[in-house]
């Protein structure tokens, strides 16, 4: 009877310290246990000394806008589209003109000036009479975390040696990408691109058909808001929002401070909230109302695409489908093709079958990479690095000139 107890305690012993084990690789390895504590932050101040010689910006994105606001009052931020803030008022960018500040992934707080649509363009790009790229997407389109001449639509600027336009945003899903392109798409385009971002669309996608304006464009092919024409009362919303939207900044910014604290980090790990959620996700049979939900984002997935390609036909523009996996499929791969691989399949499928050249950035670029993740910054979840920018658009560049 003893030998069997020692037996048990071994047994249970062992099964707990597999527990931990599994729970430990999911918390640290497969998501960094965090990407804003302060371990993190300190490693990422360290390398970004000893590859630039300069300073990592430790501020907040508050702070930077209240330092800005002093010397020009013509300073925004990126606010979150109508659909994700619940506003009625239809917005697809930002303030027009304006000293506009982003984020900070790389080391540094990118700021852009908008143009007259409060997109992050040069505003003379307007005026050219013929364009060889329009992009549309959301803060990968816009260039996030990255300055001009970084971004996607300036690299592609410099190799084309052509017009190009950045109809990309913070927060849009595929709905409000389509009106940004059904209002703003200017005639003479060789090429649209569209730039689909798999860890965030569909989801965005889901909260865009809850808002009845955006609908809109979605039940009537000629639904046309002449946003162009509503600029300054755009601009007069977004500027009544700017004081709400740093405040939520600001409680985002404490909530990520407290959910990332020691404390907090140590009880998630205790409670083994990570592999109950893994083991969770292993389950075939995802709940009926979970299934719904995304063959819903599918299905005006592919009924968006179908406009958007009857629009760019009658544009006379060649249509590109550029897709970007998600963060996590180079992270883990465990993880991920459980979590991506079944919706991944639909789309392209769709993509296909509505003959739109797929610009697959996953299979063709990323999977083709000794290191992936050399190309986000400091190899955590978020945007790309300068050097990530201007590879995956020279991909995208050469595709297309092919």
């Amino acid at each position: 009877m003893k030998q069997i107890w020692q037996y048990c305690k071994i047994i249970i012993i062992s099964l707990i310290f597999f527990l931990y084990l599994g729970e430990y690789y999911l918390t640290f390895i497969v998501f960094d246990g965090g990407s804003q504590n302060n371990k993190d932050l300190r490693s990422k101040i360290e390398l970004y000394k000893k590859k630039t010689n300069k300073e990592y910006d430790t501020r907040s994105k508050v702070d930077v806008f209240r330092q800005l606001v002093k010397s020009d009052s013509n300073v925004s931020v990126t606010l979150q589209p109508a659909h994700k803030t619940g506003k009625d008022f239809l917005y697809l960018s930002g303030i027009s003109n304006s000293r506009t500040v982003d984020c900070n992934e790389n080391g540094y707080y990118s700021t852009f000036l908008s143009d007259r649509f409060g997109f992050n363009n040069e505003d003379k790009e307007w005026d050219s009479k013929n364009f060889e790229f329009v992009i549309i997407g959301d803060s990968l389109a816009l260039g996030s975390c990255v300055n001009r001449p970084d971004n996607i639509s300036s690299i592609l600027k410099s190799l084309s040696g052509k017009s190009v336009l950045n109809l990309g945003y913070v927060g849009n899903g595929p709905l409000s990408e389509y009106a940004a392109l059904v209002e703003y798409l200017p005639k003479n385009v060789k090429n649209i691109l569209w730039i689909y971002t798999e860890h965030t669309d569909l989801v965005d996608l889901i909260s865009e058909l809850k808002n009845e304006n955006l609908k809109k464009y979605l039940i009537n092919e000629s639904f046309f808001s002449n946003l162009k024409l509503k600029q300054n009362s755009i601009d007069e919303n977004h500027k009544k929002n700017i004081k709400q939207a740093l405040i939520d900044i600001n409680e985002n910014t404490e909530y990520w401070d407290s959910y990332y604290s020691k404390k907090k980090v140590l009880l998630r790990f205790l409670r083994l909230n990570k592999l109950k959620n893994f083991v969770k996700s292993l389950n075939s049979r995802k709940k009926q109302s979970d299934e719904k939900i995304d063959d819903l984002a599918i299905k005006n997935l592919e009924k968006i695409l179908i406009l958007t390609k009857k629009l760019a036909l009658n544009n006379n523009s060649n249509l590109y489908f550029v897709f970007v996996g998600s963060y996590y499929r180079y992270k883990s791969v465990i993880f991920s093709n459980k979590e991506y691989s079944e919706n991944y399949k639909k789309i392209i499928k769709i993509v296909e079958q509505l003959e739109i050249p797929v610009i697959n950035l996953h299979e063709d670029f990323f999977l083709r990479q000794k290191k992936p993740l050399e190309y986000y910054p400091f190899k955590k979840y978020g945007h790309f690095t300068e050097e990530g920018y201007k590879k995956i658009t020279e991909f995208i560049y050469n595709k297309v000139s092919k």
